[in-house]
């Protein structure tokens, strides 16, 4: 049992040090366009759902959108549970043809991004669906500026108040306390 736990702190402190590089290298970076930035190490050494956990905080914090209304809409869309989440299966798609983790459209790229992005790729770029997904969400709260009709316009494609909305509005991550509290004991 111990052996486990000296693991499991082990991957935790090697994947806290790496977003904290990570962290600081975007910190460090000027560039506040948006464009399509390809950080190779994050996709390529991380499972999906700290990718998940990394792209959502990244563009939480550069759109300045709460993170937790990121977190809910993954959650909501893709069933993703948070960053340890090792089973998450991030290139799902609905039945009307959402893509990725946080379930974009094909047009709805085509729309944010000014070009056409290929489903393939928007199912299976982690970064991109979550930056999508960011851009959207920013472009109709400065529409709206009601975070509740934001997310009945991201699931309808009108500004309403649905059960959809207020589930992301009301949603609470549960996993990172949990973590936290039993790592401590």
């Amino acid at each position: 049992m111990k052996q486990i736990l000296k693991n499991l702190l082990i991957v935790i402190l090697g994947i806290t040090i790496g977003f904290s590089i990570c962290y600081i290298m975007y910190r460090k970076s000027e560039n506040k366009t948006h464009d399509i930035v390809i950080h190779k190490n994050i996709d390529k050494d991380l499972p999906p759902s700290l990718r998940v956990y990394y792209w959502i905080n990244y563009y939480s914090d550069s759109l300045d959108i709460p993170v937790e209304y990121l977190y809910g809409i993954a959650n909501t869309e893709s069933t993703w549970q948070g960053p340890l989440d090792f089973t998450y299966k991030p290139n799902v798609r609905s039945s009307v043809g959402a893509l990725g983790p946080m379930q974009i459209m094909p047009s709805t790229a085509r729309w944010i991004l000014g070009k056409p992005v290929t489903s393939k790729l928007l199912a299976n770029d982690i970064q991109l669906n979550v930056m999508i997904s960011a851009m959207l969400v920013k472009k109709l709260y400065d529409k709206n500026k009601d975070w509740k009709l934001v997310f009945g316009e991201y699931n309808t494609g009108k500004s309403i108040v649905n059960s959809y909305s207020d589930k992301v509005y009301n949603y609470q991550p549960n996993w990172g306390d949990s973590v936290i509290v039993n790592l401590n004991n």
